[in-house]
C-alpha cells in the first residue's frame, strides 16, 4: 500500500493521535510546511515532540529563517474523530475548544518574559552566529474532518477568525493534498544540549548542510543513521568521467565523511 493510501485508510478508520504521529515521522512528506521564509526549512530538519519549556511539548517543530530573523513553526496533531462544531450548530465543539486551548497554552508560555531567548538558547547549536536575531512563532493545528466545514463559508470564516492569522487550521483530509516531495530530510529530537538525529531521508546533504555549520559534538545520531550516512557518502563517490570539479567534490566528500565518523552514537 502506498503512503497516501495508507494515510487515507488511517483517516477513514479514525486512528488515534499516536498512530498519526508515527506515520508522519516515517512519511515526512505529509508534514505541512507552512509559514516558511525564503530559506525553507532550516537544515532540512523537523523535530518530533519538541518541548515548549517544561510543561508542554509540540508534536512537530521546525525552524525557518531570513537573513535577519528566525521563525519556529509548532504543529499540534489531534484525531480525525475530533469534532469542530456541535451537531446542527455553528457553535464550537468541546473537542475544538480543547485543541485551541493547547495552542493558546503554547502562546502563553512563549510570550512570557525571557521565553524567546530561552527558546533560542536551547537551539543555540543550530542558530549559531544568528542567535541574536529576533524569533517569532507560528502554529499549525491538524484536527477533525473537512466535511464539517466544506461548503459552508460561514464555518470556514469562524474557524479562521477564532484562531487568528498566526495559526493555520488543517483537517486530516488536507494532509492528503500535500505534496512536499520527500519532506524534511532529518527527523530529530532535543536531548540535553544536543540535537539527536533519529532518521533521515534520501538526500541528507541538500541545501545548508550540517557538516558546513555544526561541529560533531552538537549532535547525537543513532547507529543506523550513522551507518546510512557513511554509506550515502560512499555511494556518491565521484565518477571517473563527466564531472566538472572532481577535486572539489572529493574534498567535500572527505570533509563530510570525517564529520559523520566523529558523530556520537545514541540510540533512540
Amino acid at each position: 500500500m502506498s503512503p497516501v493510501d495508507l494515510l487515507r485508510s488511517m483517516i477513514e478508520a479514525q486512528k488515534q493521535e499516536s498512530e498519526f504521529q508515527n506515520f508522519l515521522e516515517s512519511n515526512r512528506e505529509f508534514i505541512p510546511l507552512s509559514f516558511l521564509h525564503h530559506h525553507g526549512v532550516h537544515f532540512n530538519m523537523v523535530f518530533t515532540k519538541y518541548p515548549v519549556q517544561e510543561s508542554y511539548e509540540t508534536d512537530f517543530m521546525y525552524l525557518t529563517k531570513t537573513s535577519g530573523s528566525w521563525r519556529a513553526v509548532l504543529v499540534e496533531i489531534e484525531k480525525p474523530s475530533s469534532k469542530i462544531f456541535k451537531k446542527g450548530s455553528n457553535e464550537f465543539h468541546s473537542d475544538f475548544i480543547s485543541s485551541k486551548d493547547q495552542i493558546l497554552n503554547w502562546k502563553t508560555k512563549l510570550s512570557s518574559p525571557g521565553a524567546h531567548e530561552t527558546f533560542k538558547n536551547n537551539l543555540s547549536s543550530l542558530l549559531q552566529h544568528m542567535i541574536g536575531n529576533e524569533i517569532d512563532f507560528r502554529y499549525i493545528l491538524i484536527h477533525g474532518r473537512r466535511s464539517e466545514y466544506e461548503g459552508s463559508p460561514e464555518r470556514k470564516r469562524k474557524i479562521e477568525t477564532d484562531l487568528g492569522k498566526d495559526v493555520q487550521f488543517l483537517s486530516f483530509d488536507s494532509l492528503l493534498d500535500l505534496n512536499n516531495k520527500e519532506g524534511p530530510a532529518f527527523l530529530s529530537k532535543k536531548v540535553q544540549e544536543r540535537v539527536h538525529i533519529i532518521d533521515y531521508g534520501t538526500n541528507p546533504f541538500a541545501g545548508d548542510t550540517l557538516s558546513g555549520w555544526l561541529e560533531p559534538h552538537h549532535l547525537f545520531v543513532t547507529e543506523n543513521v550513522k551507518s546510512k550516512l557513511l554509506q550515502y557518502i560512499a555511494d556518491k563517490q565521484i565518477p571517473s568521467t563527466g564531472s566538472a570539479f572532481p577535486d572539489l567534490y572529493e574534498k567535500n566528500a572527505s570533509k563530510k565523511k570525517m564529520f559523520v565518523e566523529a558523530l556520537v552514537v545514541r540510540n533512540r
